[in-house]
């Protein structure tokens, strides 16, 4: 999975420099949109014509056999439902950088070129952290190292304002690409683990998980600017992100527990 994730990754690497060579050759900003326009048609029409039919694919497809409202309430469970809105609150974070790190980065004085670099260079960093994962996987539990990534880019984002105007932006590089590696490519994994008997489940985890996370930065966003700046917004984010962590981890030793003293079939 962290490498399925990294592979998702690679494509930010080559784009970002070729959008900023286009940017300084003199392309209007705007451009962007229809370039993506152009490349959202030919992978809509690339899907369309080499996508397998079911009764070809190489894969098999198992359907859990549920109705849509038993399905539903599955999803919907009270224990599902809060830890995938906690690992929502935990990617928030990266929603939040989204928003607030190019603002932050041109009120402090830095040129375009600065956002691409830095943005760019993290995702290359991320790209080499998620392909690392295996390696510490067998001696740290996933959500372990889901939290030691959500202090990483909690720091990130609490120290991105103090360290913009100045050449320690540089210093957060490896602090996103670490936190947002660790994340990224785990908390897709524990999300599917949730139901992992489900067909589909995963993906439907996913979606309720994005639409919490955009929602929660979306929230910290209008509140930070309305109470003094961009700034306050990544502060706040920070503090979602650990929050969040905090707060998941707890279920999870609490669950722990539980099972220890109540051993029984899975």
């Amino acid at each position: 999975m962290a490498t399925i994730r990294a592979v998702f990754a690679l494509p930010f690497i080559a784009v970002l420099p070729l959008w900023g060579a286009a940017l300084s050759a003199g392309m209007p900003l705007t451009g962007i949109y229809a370039g993506v326009v152009a490349a959202g048609l030919l992978q809509l029409a690339w899907v369309w014509r080499r996508w397998p039919r079911d009764d070809e694919a190489p894969w098999q497809e198992v359907k859990s056999g549920l109705p849509f409202t038993a399905a539903l309430s599955e999803i919907l469970a009270p224990s599902v439902l809060l830890r995938v809105l906690l690992v929502g609150a935990i990617n928030s974070g990266a929603a939040v950088s989204g928003a607030v790190l190019g603002l932050i980065l041109t009120q402090a004085g830095r040129p375009d070129a600065d956002l691409g670099l830095f943005f760019g260079g993290s995702v290359g960093l991320e790209v080499v952290v998620m392909m690392s994962v295996g390696a510490f996987t067998p001696y740290l539990r996933r959500l372990h190292l889901v939290g030691i990534g959500a202090l990483f880019y909690a720091a990130y984002l609490a120290l991105l304002p103090l360290a913009a105007p100045s050449a320690w932006l540089w210093a957060l590089v490896p602090l996103q690409a670490i936190g947002g590696g660790l994340i990224f490519a785990l908390s897709i994994a524990y999300l599917q683990d949730l139901l992992a008997l489900r067909a589909g489940a995963g993906a439907a985890l996913l979606s309720v998980e994005r639409a919490g996370a955009e929602g929660m930065a979306a929230g910290l966003f209008g509140l930070g600017t309305a109470m003094a700046g961009y700034g306050l917004v990544a502060a706040l984010g920070a503090a979602l992100v650990v929050t969040g962590m905090g707060w998941l981890l707890g279920l999870d030793r609490r669950r722990d527990k539980r099972q220890s003293k109540n051993p029984g079939p899975a």
